[in-house]
């Protein structure tokens, strides 16, 4: 095992919320709010003469007021990345005490799927080009927000069979650099798979859940079960039924992607409901508005079940003609 210190940062609080393990999050939080900087007199900012002037300087600002006192390396900046998640944390719980794309290269995988640089700055040095899990993964959950489900499909395929499967450590989800299971992986899995692929994206503060799935457009099934959720989806031509059940309700905010030249009817519950149509990237949108409830059991019916449209590479130009030849 690598990394074996209690490092305040990395990606790796997301894991713990997106698996519903939340006084596990609460537990790390309070252990590195307590070592938090309350009072300074350290109030200006200024670089490091000794580091020809590349990095702070131990009395600056940065090490004053607010930062997290624990454990922190000065070439990694962690105090950000913490705080991000502990606000990500109180999103998913409402819990009042947690209050506080370049052009990259892409490497076909001989199992299937793509994996990243994170960069592609050369000569190669250590965190700055490398096929790192933990970042893929973020690409792919990038790719499922943005409603992109076959390319965050593809960037989640090509990298966790690597380590889980073909590593010298069955079922590790970490990385050759980083250690068996290193958590900023691991981690970031989780929520690549539970907030993108699901599309399960609680915001309890406001009292609201959104359910935004980004299955493959080839998927005729899919299910998950966590502390928090559990859905099941499945897919016969251009029929679709869609069931979640929360642990804690709150309204719900739906998103379900559909290719078909007409959607037919859309109930919940068995009875019919209001909704709408957006448009999406290869996919329509059905979106519904559903008042405060612990489950819910969505139906929606099609005229037909359409093949997803045509991709582009990067850099590719396309030309559309019309019928008439204009």
């Amino acid at each position: 095992m690598r990394w074996g210190v209690p490092l305040l940062g990395w990606r790796t609080v997301y894991g713990g919320t997106v698996f519903g393990w939340h006084d596990n999050v609460k537990t790390d939080a309070r252990n590195f709010i307590s070592h938090q900087i309350t009072e300074s007199s350290q109030t200006t900012a200024h670089a490091d003469p000794k580091a020809s002037l590349s990095s702070q300087a131990p009395d600056s600002r940065m090490f004053g007021k607010g930062r997290i006192d624990f454990h922190h390396p000065h070439h990694y900046d962690m105090q950000s990345q913490f705080f991000d998640q502990v606000q990500h944390a109180w999103r998913w719980t409402g819990d009042p005490e947690l209050d506080s794309e370049w052009g990259l290269e892409r490497v076909k995988m001989p199992y299937g799927g793509d994996q990243c640089w994170p960069s592609d700055w050369v000569p190669s040095i250590w965190s700055v080009r490398e096929m790192w899990s933990g970042d893929n993964y973020q690409l792919a959950l990038a790719y499922f927000q943005t409603g992109l489900a076959d390319d965050g499909w593809k960037v989640l395929h090509g990298t966790f069979p690597q380590q889980m499967l073909f590593g010298k450590v069955p079922g590790d989800m970490g990385h050759p650099a980083g250690g068996t299971d290193f958590n900023d992986c691991n981690s970031l899995f989780a929520r690549a798979v539970v907030e993108g692929l699901f599309g399960y994206i609680p915001d309890y503060p406001n009292k609201v859940v959104k359910i935004a799935p980004q299955f493959p457009g080839d998927w005729d099934h899919a299910n998950i079960n966590t502390p928090d959720v559990t859905m099941n989806y499945k897919r016969s031509g251009g029929n679709l039924e869609f069931n979640v059940t929360l642990a804690h309700a709150g309204a719900l905010e739906v998103q379900i992607p559909v290719s078909t030249k007409a959607v037919q009817s859309v109930t919940v519950d068995g009875k019919p409901a209001k909704w709408e149509l957006a448009p999406g990237f290869d996919r329509s949108l059905i979106k519904l508005a559903l008042p405060a409830t612990a489950s819910a059991n969505i139906e929606v019916t099609c005229q037909d079940a359409l093949k997803n449209c045509f991709h582009l590479a990067m850099g590719q130009l396309a030309e559309a003609n019309h019928r008439s030849g204009q």
